[in-house]
């Protein structure tokens, strides 16, 4: 399997972030769990958008079944009109 730096960037912001869902607050799955990594949700699509796959900014921490549905928080979408603007300008 290809390395994509993934793993090195979710370890950063589980270090740097409280393990509660950015978007609901609820406790997040404990490190180890088999569906950990699943906890990371890319705003601006990573295939889309390959510059964003690796920015912390563009990354919420959220539970599994939450990032099905992420586009109905409003912090998501905020934050997705924030960098496209950034990235298309207005």
């Amino acid at each position: 399997m290809k390395a994509t730096g993934e793993l090195k960037l979710f370890n950063e912001i589980w270090e740097d972030r409280e393990h509660f869902s950015e978007f609901t607050g609820k406790p997040l799955l404990p490190k180890g769990h088999y569906q950990w990594h699943f906890q990371f949700a890319h705003v601006l699509n990573k295939g889309r958008f390959p510059s964003m796959r690796l920015r912390k900014d563009n990354i919420f921490l959220c539970l599994p079944d939450e990032q099905m549905i992420q586009d109905r928080f409003e912090v998501f979408t905020e934050r997705k009109q924030k960098l496209l603007i950034e990235i298309y300008g207005k």
